[in-house]
């Protein structure tokens, strides 16, 4: 027994390393929150974010915006277990396919700059929890609930819904090719525009209904029919036409020019329907309570204690420098 005993001894100090290698120290990290400690590739994460919101920052500026990103995500994480919380197996099978989905975008560039998918999971997950603790103090039955009148008032500032044809300028030639209209076929197309504002603002015809008459009778005409809620921001419907469209009546119809389409477009209201409402009253508390999640949270990891390895810290700025260089040199010589 007393020969086997070193190799016994030696077997338990591998496996011990091994344990520490896949559970970090405290003083193997750069920072180390409420004694926590992150390692290399979360904080890599919040480096992105803090040099995307900090373009021209300095490196000590970058690395203290990350710092406080930690801590933020770190609060969160405390804060969720803190109040018992958990996500339904519903919510876990969302973020799950909302990690695959994003991975499949970003994921290449999150493995060049050394994040690997666990990691991204891992912050994804810390996401959807900071969206339960919004819907914990500001949704329904929350601490701080934010009436559903004041989600509508907001719907009906922000957003807006309508339903548009979309009639191009131009028409295809017999090759195909686009060709500008002769001045026949453009008298022919205001006659049809106007035709549908007639029928859907003095015979209340619906907008649906006059877009199959169009289809029925093209003459190579392209139209184009959609259904549209948007507070201009998505870059579908410019800022620009959605600001045309609040200029309609709710409940009429409208000619409008813009770019290289006319636009038949009948103006809803949006707050008569409850399946908008249903849809888009998250994106309205998210907006309202933005800043007072984020206060909340941040008060709550501004009591903390951080342990800064600042070489450490400098190491990941510098990988994460290089990473970017080395993939602009890669996408330059492809």
């Amino acid at each position: 027994m007393k020969r086997l005993l070193p190799a016994v001894l030696l077997l338990a100090a591998v496996l011990l390393l091994v344990s520490c290698g896949n559970q970090r120290p405290a003083a193997a990290c750069p920072l180390t929150v409420n004694g926590t400690p992150l390692d290399e590739e979360v904080f890599t994460y919040f480096l992105d974010k803090a040099a995307a919101a900090l373009p021209e920052g300095s490196q000590e500026e970058q690395i203290g915006y990350a710092v406080q990103l930690c801590i933020h995500y770190v609060a969160v994480n405390s804060t969720f277990a803190g109040e018992g919380m958990t996500l339904s197996p519903a919510e876990k099978k969302e973020t799950d396919e909302d990690v695959n989905t994003q991975w499949r975008l970003y994921g290449p560039y999150y493995s060049s700059l050394g994040v690997s998918r666990q990691t991204f999971a891992k912050i994804r997950r810390s996401d959807r929890y900071t969206e339960k603790l919004r819907q914990a103090y500001f949704g329904e039955g929350g601490s701080d609930e934010v009436p559903a009148q004041r989600l509508r008032e907001y719907l009906a500032a922000r957003y807006v819904a309508f339903r548009a044809i979309r009639l191009p300028k131009t028409v295809r030639d017999a090759y195909g090719k686009e060709a500008e209209r002769s001045e026949a076929q453009n008298s022919a197309l205001q006659a049809k525009i106007s035709a549908g504002l007639s029928a859907v603002n003095d015979n209340g015809t619906g907008i649906e209904s006059v877009f199959a008459t169009f289809v029925s009778d093209r003459n190579g005409d392209r139209e184009e029919y959609a259904e549209v809620v948007t507070d201009g921001s998505d870059h579908a419907w410019s800022a620009e036409f959605v600001e045309a469209v609040r200029g309609v009546p709710e409940g009429t119809a409208a000619a409008l020019d813009y770019g290289d389409s006319y636009y038949l477009v009948y103006r809803e209201n949006i707050l008569a329907d409850d399946d908008i409402y249903e849809a888009y009253k998250g994106k309205c508390l998210e907006a309202l309570t933005e800043n007072d999640l984020l206060a909340r949270i941040d008060a709550i990891g501004g009591a903390y204690s951080s342990v800064k390895d600042q070489p450490a810290l400098a190491a990941c700025w510098n990988s994460y420098r290089n990473a970017l260089a080395k993939a602009e040199k890669q996408e330059k010589g492809n």
